[in-house]
């Protein structure tokens, strides 16, 4: 998997490209899925998601993206340039980096979620709270989001 990194003309956000050799087409062909979530559980189950066929969009912070992507060891063992369980876990996904805290970040989510299927996070509620992107605010902008 290759990862080019960009940085936009107006700064505000970078966009992580992660290149397939094919997509596969799959039984959730169709269905887009937006990936807010860290370590383990919620990258594995969006990951599953794109297994399948859907379209995956991880949502990373900008300062420093994911934080396993930035792991340089787990335990003793040194993982060196390439963390495999970053890899792994965010296969089939394209990411793309934004500033979830500033209302720019926020209202680009929001487009995001009108044209998505799928909402995955493992944030705790009341920062979702916080940061307006709660089942509520997000399922007012599209009602079929899951």
């Amino acid at each position: 998997m290759n990862l080019n990194i960009e940085r936009n003309i107006a700064g505000n956000y970078d966009i992580l490209y992660t290149t397939n050799l094919e997509r596969w087409m799959g039984p959730l062909d169709g269905i887009r899925v937006i990936d807010l979530s860290q370590w383990g559980a919620g990258p594995a189950s969006a990951t599953i998601l794109g297994d399948w066929g859907a379209e995956v969009i991880h949502i990373e912070d900008p300062e420093g993206g994911d934080p396993l992507r930035g792991m340089q060891s787990i335990g003793t063992t040194q993982v060196g340039n390439v963390n495999s369980i970053f890899e792994y876990l965010n296969r089939n996904k394209r990411s793309l980096v934004i500033d979830i805290t500033l209302k720019q970040g926020q209202k680009i989510i929001h487009e995001l979620v009108r044209k998505s299927d799928v909402f995955v996070s493992n944030l705790r509620n009341n920062v979702l709270d916080r940061i307006k992107l709660d089942y509520k605010k997000l399922s007012a902008l599209n009602p079929r989001i899951i």
